[in-house]
C-alpha cells in the first residue's frame, strides 16, 4: 500500500495554514519531540525528548510529614559543563529583606533523643538555649555531621528537616519537619547541630549519579530573590555573579575533593571572592617589647636608672624605653645595661645619673613599659664608623663597672697634616680577645670621662672587665649587630634609597595587591652627625665644604629585619600560620623591593607558607603573656639582589578591577567580563580631622622605627584618608571637613623652618645635670606631620541609597556593635563596669559583653559606652547586670545592637601626601662673606658672597641666554636659602641669647633662621679681574689698596695691589683665592639679625656670613670681631615646583575599623542621633512632621542639649542631587527644647518611580553646636528619609451615553442608552489621582488598566483603555445587546505604564453599560416562585381571597394590620364601578384569611437561596425587588379548572406604582404610557379548563404592586358549586431575557 514519509528539516510548527496545505518540512503540532540533527539518514526525524526525572536530591530543606512537595531550597543557579556532564547547582532558603543571617551551632540535649519532631537545643555546656533569642527562625534548615552515628551525603543526616515552629516558655521547643535522632553523649556537649537558612553548592554527575556538597554557610548570602544568570567555568574555576554580593569564584576540585559530609574548604567570603584579600598593612622595621616593672633606682655606676622587673627576655640594649609618667615627648632613654631576670638599665644623654634624674617622674610604682628600637642595622662591618682598635693602659686587674679605664689615643689632629680623630660615645660597645670581651657580653660605654688627643682616653664601662696581663686588645665603638658569617653585599644598598612591600599569593595562584611601602630604609653612616666618624668635626665639615658633597651620607645598613604582618590576630603565632594557610588560602608571601629612582618593583624572596614558618613568628609588642596583640612574619634582608621583577601591569595594579556587584558575566578569551555591575563606593564627603606639625615624639614608634627620618620643612603639605574595603577597593582621597573653616586645621598645612622660638634658645630652662646645649638637640628628633582625628564616620552600616558601604564585619564576628539602655537601675556612679547576663529563660550564647557607666542622674544610669563587645551575641538580646566594679548599683538593663556581616565595608585606611615642591639642592659652601670681603664694607647683611666649588657651579648655574665671547661675570638666576651659617667671630652677648653664642675665638657655624626668606643670587663669575674682581692672587694681608684691580704693585707705574670694593682683611676670606676660583654674589633677603647673633660696637645688620676685619682670632684675641676664614655654611635651593597634584602612598595605614570605634568612642562632642531612619505618605500636608523628639547623641548614645536647633546643611536624593530646603528641624513641638527635635516636610511631595531624575529617597546631613561651640559637629547622610506612597483612588465613571452621559457616575453604577452601533469611546474612567497632598503632581505617573468583568453572550468585542485618560473604546469585535461590566484599575509610580518598588494600585472600579434594554433587577428577572401557586386565591372561603404581589425595596410582609407594601390606604380612595361594593378591594389585612400577600424581595431570598438553587455556584444575594432598570413584564392570569357544570368565574385588579418608598402610591403607567385602568377585567366561563390573562411592561424605575379584588361567581354572590376551581396568579419576568438558566442568564443589578 501507499507510503508517506515526512521530514521536518524546516523545525518549523505552523499552525495558520489548513493541516491539508502544510508545506513539507513544516509541522501542525508536537509535544516532548525535537528534530533529528544527525547526518544520517534520519536526519529531520522526530526524536522523542525525555520528559523530567528527578535526578537527585539536594538535601536543602523539605517537609516531608505535612507538605512533601515544599522544599525550602529553592534553585537560584546552575550551570552544566558539557564536557565532564557536571551540573553546578546554587540554592537558596532566605527570602526576606536584608542580609541572609549568620548560621547557628548548638547542641542536642546530651542525653539523647529519639526520633521525634519536637527539639530543645543547650550550649556547650549543656545549658538550654532560647531558640527566639538565639535567632532560629521558621524556614531554617538543620544539618549535623555526624547524627546518631548515621552520616550520610545528603548533608551530614539522612534527613534535612527545615524549622516549622518555635516555641516558647516554659519548654522553648524547636518543632521540624522530620524526624530526627540524637545520641546520648554521655554528658554536654550533646551532638552538634547546625541552624541556619540554605546556603548551598552542589555539584551533580549525570554519568555516576553522584551528588557533592561543595560549598555550605551563610556566607554565602543567596537569596531566592536574587537569581543567578551569570556563571562560568574557566579549566576549575568556577565563576558567578549574582548582583547582591560581590562576584565570586571556587575551584570546583579543590572545594570538596574527599565528599566530605560538611565541606570545609571555602568557609568565608575571603576564599570565594573574586577579589582577593588585599594586605593593608604596612611591614615593620620594629622591634618591641612591653614589660611590667616594679620598681626603680639610680644606677649611679652606670649613670643612669635601674629599672626591676622579672622578666627581661626579648629586650636588647639600645632600646628606647617609654612609658612612665609625665616623660617628655623627646625624653629619650636608651637601654644601656641588662641583668637577665632582675633589672634593666636605661640611660638618657643629658642626665648625669645624679639623685632624683628619673625617667618622667615615676615613682617606683608597677607600670608597663615598652620597649623599642628599629631592625635596621649594619651586620658586615665589625666595628662602628667612629670605631678603632687600640690598647688599654689600665693596670692589670678588675675595673669595675663606673671605674675609669684608661686606652691609648694615639690620633691628634692637631698636626699639620689633619688626621682621623674618632670620637667614642655612651652606649658603645667594647670587645677585647685579651680581656675575654665580645659583643655577647654587652659592655658599653657608661661615661667618656676624658679625651687626650694624641695622648688617652678614659672611659667609664657598664660591666665589670679584668685586665690582664701585659698588652690588651680592645675594640672601641664595636658594631653590635656584626655577624661575621653576613653573605650579603655590603655595598649594594649603600648609596640607594629603598622601601620594602610584600604581597600575598593564593592557592588558585592568583595574587594580592601590595601592601603600603616602608618608608626609606636609610641610616646615614655618622648617624647623622658631622663628626660622628674617624674624622672630627672640624676635618668633617672642611671635607664637604672642599668636595661639595657630605661623604658620609651613604646608607650604613644592610640588614633589615621586616615584619611581615599576619591578617588575623589570634592567640598563637601557630593559629596564625594557620588562619593565613587554611583562612585566607595563602601559599606564599612575596617581599617586594623599590628604589626611589628605580620605576621597577621587584622581588626579593618568595617564602612558601607553611607551618614550618611558624618559628619566624613573633609578637609585637610582644607580651609576656604573648596574648596575641599581632603576629608577624620575620623576613631578614640581608642585602641581596632581587630575582625577578614583576612586570608592569603587576606594579600599576593599586586596586582588582571587580565590581561591587553585578547582575551580568560572561567568559570571552579566558576573561571574565562583568555587565551591569556597581564599580565603586560613595567615600565619606569628609573626616573630621586635623592636619599638625610637631616633633617627633617618643611615645610614637616613628622615631623608633625611622630614627633619622623627618619631615622637610618650608613646605606645603596636604594629607588626605583613602580608606578601602577588604579587597583592596579604595575610595577617592577624602579631605578634612574643617578645610573650610579658617579657625581650624584641616588637610592642608604649611611647615615653616624652626624659628628661633622653636628651637627654644640656650636660655630655656635646664634640668640638673643637662649640659647647656643639650637643650636644642633634646628638644629635637624630627619632624613630623600629625593626624589628629576628631570624630569617625557614622554611617557604619550599608546605605544602598547612597553608595556608602559602612564599615567592615565579618560573617564570624557576633561582637556587640552597640547598647540601647532600657533600664538604668539605681545605686550608680560614673566609672562602674557592668558585666552582663541574660535572663532566666532568655539564655543564648553570648559572653564577655561588659560596659562603662558614662554619665548618671542620682545613681540612675543614662550614658553608657562598651568596654569589651563580647562574642556570641544577636541583635536585640536584652542582659541583665551580672556584677558591677565597684559594687552599688543594681537593675541595669540594656539591648543589645549587632550588625549584619558586612564583607564589602571600608575596613582599612591609608594615609596620603600631597606635596608638589619637590627637587631642591643643598648647597655646601666654604662660608659666606658678609658684605664684599673688604674692611668696613658698607653692605653688612645685605650681600653676601661665597665661592662655588665642585657641582656647586651646577647647582647655582650661570645664566647663559645673552652673553658675549669673553665675558666672564654672569647673571645668575636661583634662589637660595641659608640653612647653616657661619657668623661673625667672637658674637656678642644678646639679651635673650644668654651666653652660649657669645666669645667665640674661632671661626663656627650656627643654624641660620631664614623664615621665609631666600636670598638671591644675582651674579656668577670668577674672583679675578676679569670676572667679580673680589679678590687679589696670590693674596696679601691688609695690603691691598681700594682702586682699579690688580694683582701685584707696578712702582713705575705707579700702581699698587688693589681691588674696587676696599682693603682685604688679614685672613684670606675666599676658599682657594690663588686658584681664582668662580664665586656668586647674594642679594640677602633677611632685612633683620638672626635673633641669636649680635655684633661688637654700633648695631649692625648681623644675616648671612661673617665680616671681613684686620682683626685675627685665637683664645688670646680682644673682645672684636676676628676676620672671617672660610667655615661650613649651607644652603639649600628652592624647589621646583610640580604640577601634577598627586598623592602620594605614605606608609601610615591600617584598620579603618578600629580607628573609627575608638574615635567615636573618645570623642566628646555630636557622633550621632537616636533615630537613622523616618518616612512620611505623600499625602502628608505642608508641613508634617517625618520625625518626632528625637536627638543627638555622643559616642556614648548620651542624649545632649545642643547650643542651638541644628542646621540642615545638606539633603540629597538618592541620585545623588542636592535638594536642600525641602526639610527643616525645628525644636520638637516649636517649643525652647534643645534635647528634642523634630524634622519636618517644608513642601509637598508626590511618590513616583525611582529613576535618574525621580528619587523616594533622601539623606539629611547637619551641622550641630555643643558646649558652648566647643563641638562643631557636621553629620553626614545621618538621617535617611523614606517617601511612603498611598494607593492611588479613581472619582468614578463617565458615561458617554445615556441620560448619564458626560456626568460622573460612582463606581459599582450601571448606566443605559447605548447600542449594538456605539463606537469608539464608551466613556471614561476620570478624577483618578496618585494619592499625594500636591494637587500640582497628583496626577503623575497613573497608569490604567481595564479587565471585562462579564460580557453578553455571543459578544467578540475587544474593549481597551487609554492608559494615561482613562478612556475606554471599543477596539475591535462586535457587541450585542446586553451589560458590559467593566473592572478598571489605577496603579501610581508607573512611568511609562512600568510599575516600580512601590508602586500600589487602587481599589478596582467596576461599571457597566448596558447596550440596548438592560435587565431587570434579579429578583424580578428569576421570576416568581412556587410560592406564588401555593398561594390560595380560590373561593373555597365562602368570598373571593384578594392578592397583593409587591415589587419594592423591603422585604416587610406585615405590619400589624397593614401590608408591607401599605397599598391600603391609596386602594380605599379609588372609586368603584357597578357593583363596585361586592368587588371593591378588600383591606383585610394579611394576618387575616382574606388576602393574598407575595413579597417578590422576600419569597426569592427565602427560595433560590435555602434550596441552593444556584448550586454550586454562589447564592445570590438579593437586596432589592423593585424595578431600577429594563423593561420588566408582568402577566396576571386567572384560571378555571375543570368543573362539572358551566360556571363563569371574573376577578378584577389594579396595578400601583410610586418611584421610592417614600412617594405616594399611584396607578401605574405601562411602557406604551398608558395607564393601567382601575378595575381591569379579568374573566372565564364554560366548564373547561379556561385561563384569560392581561399582560403589562413597565420601563419605569420605582416599586409596583398588582392588587385583585378576589375571584367571584359571575351571576350570583358567592363562589358558586365549585369553589375551588378558579385562582389567580402574577407572573413577572425579564422583557428581553430568556431565562432557561436564571443563574447564568440574569446579570441585572441584586
Amino acid at each position: 500500500m501507499p507510503q508517506i514519509v515526512n521530514t521536518f528539516l524546516k523545525s518549523k510548527m505552523n499552525k495558520d495554514l489548513d493541516s491539508r496545505i502544510l508545506p513539507n518540512g513544516e509541522y501542525r503540532d508536537a509535544q516532548n519531540l525535537q528534530i533529528s540533527r544527525s547526518e544520517g539518514a534520519d536526519v529531520g526525524e522526530f526524536e522523542n525528548i525525555p520528559g523530567n526525572t528527578e535526578l537527585t536530591y539536594l538535601y536543602t530543606g523539605k517537609n516531608t510529614l505535612t507538605n512533601p512537595d515544599f522544599y525550602a531550597g529553592k534553585i537560584i543557579g546552575q550551570y552544566t559543563d558539557e564536557t565532564t556532564n557536571n551540573l553546578y547547582i546554587m540554592s537558596a532558603g532566605y527570602s526576606s529583606s536584608g542580609r541572609c543571617p549568620r548560621d547557628l551551632v548548638v547542641y542536642a540535649d546530651p542525653a539523647g533523643v529519639t526520633a521525634t519532631t519536637t527539639i530543645q537545643i543547650f550550649d556547650v555546656a549543656g545549658n538550654q538555649l532560647n531558640p527566639t533569642v538565639v535567632g532560629i527562625q521558621v524556614g531554617m534548615l538543620l544539618w549535623g555531621d555526624n547524627w546518631n552515628g548515621v552520616p550520610s551525603a545528603g548533608g551530614g543526616q539522612g534527613v534535612d528537616p527545615i524549622v516549622t515552629g518555635v516555641g516558647g516558655a516554659p519548654n522553648y521547643n524547636i518543632t521540624i519537619s522530620q524526624n530526627v535522632v540524637f545520641a546520648n553523649t554521655g554528658g554536654a556537649p550533646g551532638n552538634t547541630i547546625n541552624i541556619g537558612w540554605t546556603n548551598t553548592i552542589h555539584r551533580y554527575n549525570i554519568d555516576t549519579d553522584v551528588t557533592t556538597l561543595l560549598v555550605r554557610g551563610a556566607f554565602l548570602n543567596f537569596h531566592q530573590d536574587f537569581r543567578i544568570y551569570g556563571i562560568n567555568l574557566i579549566d576549575d574555576l568556577l565563576f558567578w555573579t549574582d548582583n547582591r554580593n560581590q562576584p565570586r569564584k571556587i575551584n570546583v576540585n579543590n572545594a570538596n575533593p574527599t565528599s566530605l559530609i560538611s565541606p570545609v574548604h571555602y568557609v568565608n567570603e575571603d576564599q570565594i571572592s573574586v577579589a582577593k584579600y588585599y594586605p593593608y598593612e604596612t611591614p615593620l622595621v620594629l622591634h618591641q617589647t612591653i614589660r611590667q616593672i616594679t620598681g626603680g633606682a639610680i644606677d649611679a655606676a652606670r649613670k643612669g636608672y635601674s629599672l626591676t622587673m622579672a622578666d627581661t627576655t626579648n629586650i636588647q640594649i639600645g632600646d628606647i624605653a617609654t612609658g612612665f609618667p609625665a616623660q617628655l615627648d623627646q625624653e629619650l632613654w636608651n637601654v644601656i645595661f641588662i641583668n637577665p631576670g632582675v633589672s634593666v638599665t636605661i640611660y638618657n644623654n643629658f642626665k648625669s645619673g645624679g639623685a632624683g634624674q628619673t625617667p618622667g617622674s615615676y615613682a617606683g610604682t608597677t607600670i608597663p613599659i615598652t620597649f623599642s628600637n628599629t631592625t635596621m642595622k649594619n651586620s658586615h662591618d665589625d666595628k662602628l664608623v667612629r670605631g678603632f682598635e687600640t690598647t688599654v693602659s689600665t693596670a692589670a686587674g678588675l675595673v669595675a663597672a663606673g671605674n675609669p679605664l684608661t686606652i691609648v689615643y694615639d690620633f691628634n689632629n692637631t698636626d699639620a697634616e689633619q688626621t682621623p680623630q674618632p670620637t667614642p660615645r655612651v652606649g658603645d660597645y667594647i670587645t677585647s680577645t685579651t680581656m675575654g670581651v665580645s659583643l655577647a657580653n654587652e659592655i658599653l660605654i657608661s661615661e667618656v670621662t676624658t679625651i687626650t688627643p694624641g695622648t688617652s682616653i678614659v672611659l667609664e664601662l657598664t660591666k665589670d672587665v679584668t685586665v690582664a696581663a701585659g698588652t690588651n686588645d680592645i675594640t672601641i665603638s664595636a658594631n653590635p649587630n656584626y655577624n661575621s658569617t653576613f653573605t650579603g653585599d655590603p655595598d649594594l644598598i649603600e648609596e640607594k634609597f629603598v622601601r620594602f612591600s610584600y604581597r600575598f599569593k593564593y592557592e588558585d595562584n592568583e595574587y594580592s595587591l601590595a601592601a603600603p611601602y616602608t618608608q626609606i630604609c636609610f641610616i646615614p653612616k655618622n648617624d647623622g652627625y658631622f663628626g660622628g666618624g674617624k674624622p672630627e668635626q672640624l676635618q668633617d665639615m672642611l671635607n664637604t665644604y672642599d668636595s661639595t658633597i657630605v661623604e658620609w651620607f651613604t646608607n650604613k645598613i644592610d640588614t633589615v629585619s621586616l615584619k611581615v604582618p599576619l591578617p588575623d590576630d589570634g592567640t598563637s603565632a601557630a593559629a596564625a600560620v594557620a588562619s593565613l594557610i587554611d583562612g585566607y588560602k595563602v601559599t606564599d608571601i612575596e617581599i617586594l623591593y623599590k628604589e626611589s629612582d628605580a620605576t621597577s618593583v621587584k622581588i626579593l624572596e618568595t617564602i612558601p607558607v607553611t607551618n614550618s614558618i611558624v618559628s619566624l613568628i613573633e609578637e609585637i609588642p610582644n607580651t609576656l603573656a604573648a596574648t596575641g596583640t599581632q603576629w608577624y612574619y620575620n623576613f631578614d634582608y640581608k642585602s641581596i639582589k632581587p630575582y625577578r621583577t614583576l612586570s608592569t601591569s603587576e606594579q600599576n595594579r593599586v586596586y582588582d578591577n571587580v565590581p561591587v556587584k553585578a547582575l551580568a558575566q560572561e567568559i570571552s578569551a579566558n576573561r571574565v567580563i562583568y555587565g551591569n555591575f556597581v564599580q565603586g563606593y560613595t567615600p565619606p564627603n569628609s573626616l573630621n580631622y586635623e592636619v599638625t606639625n610637631n616633633n617627633k615624639a617618643l611615645q610614637y614608634n616613628n622615631y623608633a622605627q625611622y630614627p633619622n627620618h623627618s619631615v622637610k620643612q618650608n613646605r606645603n603639605y596636604q594629607v588626605g584618608f583613602v580608606l578601602a574595603d577588604r579587597y583592596g577597593r579604595a575610595s577617592s582621597v577624602v579631605l578634612s571637613s574643617n578645610d573650610t573653616d579658617p579657625n581650624v586645621n584641616g588637610s592642608t598645612i604649611y611647615v615653616p623652618y624652626k624659628s628661633w622660638s622653636d628651637v627654644g634658645g640656650p636660655n630655656s630652662a635646664i634640668a640638673t645635670g643637662i649640659s647647656p646645649d643639650a637643650t636644642t638637640i633634646y628638644k629635637w628628633l624630627g619632624n613630623v606631620l600629625r593626624v589628629k582625628v576628631n570624630n569617625g564616620i557614622t554611617q557604619t552600616i550599608p546605605n544602598t541609597t547612597t553608595g556608602e558601604p559602612g564599615l567592615y564585619k565579618s560573617q564570624d564576628d557576633t561582637s556587640v556593635d552597640g547598647l540601647i539602655l532600657n533600664g538604668g537601675g539605681v545605686g550608680y556612679t560614673v566609672g562602674d563596669v557592668i558585666t552582663t547576663s541574660y535572663p532566666t529563660g532568655n539564655l543564648a550564647y553570648g559572653v564577655g559583653l561588659t560596659y562603662k557607666v558614662t554619665t548618671v542622674a542620682a545613681g540612675v544610669i543614662t550614658g553608657i559606652e562598651i568596654v569589651t563587645a563580647g562574642t556570641g551575641y544577636g541583635t536585640d538580646q536584652i542582659l541583665f547586670q551580672q556584677s558591677v566594679s565597684p559594687a552599688g548599683g543594681t537593675g541595669a538593663v540594656v539591648t543589645t545592637i549587632v550588625n549584619d556581616p558586612n564583607p564589602t565595608g571600608w575596613q582599612s585606611y591609608k594615609l596620603v601626601v600631597k606635596q608638589q615642591e619637590q627637587e631642591y639642592y643643598n648647597v655646601y659652601l666654604p662660608g659666606y662673606i658678609s658684605g664684599y670681603p673688604v674692611i668696613n664694607s658698607k653692605e653688612y647683611g645685605s650681600v653676601a658672597f661665597a665661592v662655588l666649588l665642585g657641582d656647586n657651579i651646577n647647582k647655582v648655574p650661570r645664566d647663559l641666554n645673552e652673553v658675549g665671547p669673553l665675558q666672564d661675570e654672569f647673571s645668575a638666576s636661583v634662589n637660595l636659602i641659608g640653612r647653616v651659617n657661619n657668623p661673625t667671630i667672637d658674637n656678642r652677648d644678646k639679651s635673650g641669647a644668654g651666653n652660649y653664642y657669645n666669645t667665640r675665638s674661632y671661626p663656627w657655624n650656627t643654624q641660620y633662621f631664614p623664615g621665609r626668606l631666600d636670598d638671591e643670587a644675582v651674579t656668577v663669575g670668577s674672583i679675578g679681574q676679569s670676572g667679580l674682581q673680589l679678590g687679589n692672587s696670590p693674596f696679601t694681608p691688609n695690603t691691598a689698596a681700594a682702586g682699579a684691580f690688580a694683582n701685584s704693585a707696578n712702582t713705575a707705574a705707579g700702581t699698587a695691589i688693589a681691588i674696587p670694593w676696599g682693603i682685604t682683611g688679614v685672613y684670606q676670606s675666599l676658599y682657594n683665592q690663588e686658584q681664582t676660583p668662580i664665586a656668586m654674589g647674594l642679594k640677602v633677603g633677611a632685612e633683620e639679625s638672626q635673633p641669636q647673633l649680635t655684633q661688637a660696637g654700633a648695631p649692625q645688620l648681623n644675616t648671612l656670613g661673617a665680616r671681613v676685619t684686620d682683626n685675627t682670632w685665637g683664645s688670646g684675641m680682644t673682645p672684636v670681631d676676628g676676620c672671617m676664614t672660610p667655615f661650613l655654611s649651607v644652603s639649600e635651593t628652592t624647589p621646583v615646583e610640580s604640577q601634577l597634584e598627586i598623592f602620594y602612598e605614605s606608609s601610615t595605614s591600617g584598620n579603618f575599623v578600629t580607628l573609627n570605634t575608638q574615635v567615636v568612642n573618645e570623642y566628646a562632642g555630636v557622633s550621632g542621633t537616636t533615630v537613622s531612619t523616618g518616612s512620611f505618605a505623600e499625602n502628608a500636608a505642608n508641613p508634617s512632621n517625618i520625625i518626632t523628639s528625637f536627638s543627638f547623641t555622643d559616642s556614648a548614645g548620651n542624649q545632649l542639649t545642643l547650643d542651638s536647633v541644628p542646621t540642615i546643611t545638606q539633603v540629597i536624593d538618592g541620585n545623588g542631587v542636592d535638594v536642600t530646603g525641602v526639610f527643616t528641624i525645628r525644636s520638637t513641638g516649636g517649643g525652647a527644647s534643645l534635647v528634642d527635635f523634630d524634622i519636618q516636610t517644608n513642601q509637598l511631595f508626590w511618590f513616583g518611580a525611582s529613576s535618574g531624575s525621580k528619587s523616594n529617597q533622601f539623606q539629611v546631613s547637619f551641622e550641630t553646636s555643643y558646649n558652648s561651640g566647643a563641638f562643631i559637629d557636621t553629620l553626614n547622610n545621618q538621617i535617611t528619609i523614606n517617601l511612603t506612597n498611598i494607593a492611588p483612588t479613581i472619582g468614578g465613571f463617565t458615561p458617554s451615553a445615556g441620560t448619564d452621559s458626560g456626568v460622573q457616575q460612582a463606581c459599582g453604577g450601571t448606566s443605559t442608552g447605548y447600542t449594538t452601533s456605539t463606537s469608539g469611546s464608551f466613556g471614561q474612567f476620570t478624577n483618578g489621582v496618585n494619592g499625594s497632598a500636591d494637587v500640582t503632581n497628583n496626577t503623575e505617573e497613573l497608569c490604567y488598566t481595564l479587565a471585562i468583568i462579564s460580557s453578553p453572550v455571543g459578544s467578540t468585542a475587544v474593549f481597551s483603555i487609554d492608559s494615561i485618560t482613562g478612556v475606554v473604546t471599543l477596539s475591535s469585535g462586535t457587541t450585542v445587546n446586553g451589560d458590559y461590566e467593566f473592572q478598571a484599575t489605577l496603579t501610581d509610580a508607573s512611568s511609562s505604564c512600568v510599575s516600580s518598588v512601590g508602586s500600589l494600585s487602587s481599589l478596582p472600579c467596576n461599571y457597566t453599560v448596558t447596550l440596548g434594554t438592560p435587565q431587570t433587577t434579579r429578583a424580578i428577572c428569576f421570576g416568581e416562585t412556587s410560592a406564588m401557586a401555593a398561594l390560595d386565591t380560590s373561593c373555597q372561603a365562602g368570598t373571593g381571597l384578594p392578592l397583593e404581589v409587591f415589587f419594592g425595596v423591603s422585604q416587610s410582609v406585615s405590619n400589624g394590620t397593614i401590608t408591607g407594601s401599605k397599598t391600603d390606604a391609596f386602594l380605599s380612595t379609588l372609586p368603584g364601578s357597578a357593583g363596585s361594593g361586592s368587588i371593591s378591594y378588600t383591606t383585610t389585612s394579611v394576618g387575616g384569611t382574606a388576602l393574598r400577600y407575595y413579597n417578590v424581595l422576600s419569597e426569592a431570598l427565602a427560595f433560590y437561596v435555602a434550596p441552593l438553587y444556584c448550586f454550586p455556584g454562589p447564592a445570590p444575594a438579593f437586596t432589592n425587588g423593585s424595578l431600577t432598570q429594563g423593561i420588566m413584564t408582568v402577566v396576571v392570569k386567572l384560571t378555571k379548572a375543570v368543573t362539572a357544570t358551566t360556571t363563569d368565574f371574573a376577578t378584577r385588579f389594579t396595578i400601583l406604582y410610586r418611584p421610592s418608598s417614600t412617594d405616594a402610591w399611584q396607578l401605574a403607567t405601562d411602557s406604551s404610557s398608558v395607564v393601567v385602568g382601575n378595575f381591569v377585567l379579568l374573566q372565564v366561563s364554560g366548564s373547561g379548563s379556561v385561563t384569560d390573562s392581561a399582560t403589562f411592561q413597565f420601563n419605569t424605575a420605582g416599586e409596583y404592586a398588582v392588587r385583585t379584588n378576589g375571584v367571584q361567581n359571575i351571576g350570583s354572590p358567592g363562589c358558586g358549586t365549585d369553589p375551588t376551581a378558579p385562582s389567580v396568579t402574577v407572573e413577572f419576568f425579564d422583557s428581553g431575557t430568556v431565562t432557561a438558566n436564571p443563574c447564568a442568564d440574569c446579570s441585572g443589578p441584586l
